[in-house]
């Protein structure tokens, strides 16, 4: 199986994108008061798409990731949606990582390939993460449940054909407050059918 990103390579890169080399938007004024879509998948996406457009002539989205995502599928005030975005004609040397807030602030920025490391098939449209979470919840519930203060959400493609019968995942992870993993739960992306189920220490 291609190796996923770590916990400290994920707070490494969210560092990154605070630092030169990225461009940042103003506030978009949907920031999420829980009356509206904000803080979803598609209103991120919706976002995030053209910021990419703007920056690639014909970008693909390769992978996304939401970070303190709620029981609604929405991130909270301290959340981000990342999106990653290659072109998939080119030489494929570098990947867009767009970030999106609460607040609805865009943040681009460029990374090499290498550190990414995706799998270059292009994702689907999802615009909700909600299914995800209730099937990952339930699954963790039935299996005795663990203790956690915030979850997770990423997708990818199955590029490594480790479930013959998925194409896309839906990893919904689960981390104490110290950012120790506790759980992971791995899902049909299009289907929500539960694949596989991790828990610390069994």
């Amino acid at each position: 199986m291609k190796e996923r990103l770590t916990l400290p390579a994920l707070i490494l890169l969210g560092l990154a994108m605070t630092l030169s080399g990225c461009t940042s938007t103003s506030d978009s004024g949907g920031g999420g008061d829980g009356d509206d879509n904000s803080g979803e998948l598609g209103w991120a996406l919706d976002l995030a798409d053209p910021a990419a457009e703007g920056e690639m002539d014909d970008p693909s989205l390769l992978r996304f990731r939401g970070t303190l995502v709620d029981d609604t599928g929405r991130i909270d005030d301290q959340g981000t949606w990342l999106f990653y975005y290659g072109d998939l004609e080119g030489d494929r040397q570098q990947v867009l990582a767009v970030n999106v807030t609460l607040t609805g602030q865009v943040i681009t920025c460029w990374f090499d390939a290498e550190q990414i490391d995706p799998f270059w098939t292009e994702l689907p449209v999802y615009r909700d993460a909600e299914d995800w979470v209730d099937a990952a919840d339930e699954a963790l519930d039935a299996a005795g449940g663990v203790a956690y203060d915030y979850r997770w959400v990423q997708v990818d493609p199955d590029g490594d054909d480790d479930y013959s019968e998925s194409e896309n995942l839906c990893l919904v992870a689960y981390f104490t407050e110290e950012g120790n993993l506790m759980a992971l739960v791995t899902l049909d992306a299009d289907t929500d059918e539960v694949l596989d189920l991790d828990i610390e220490g069994e």
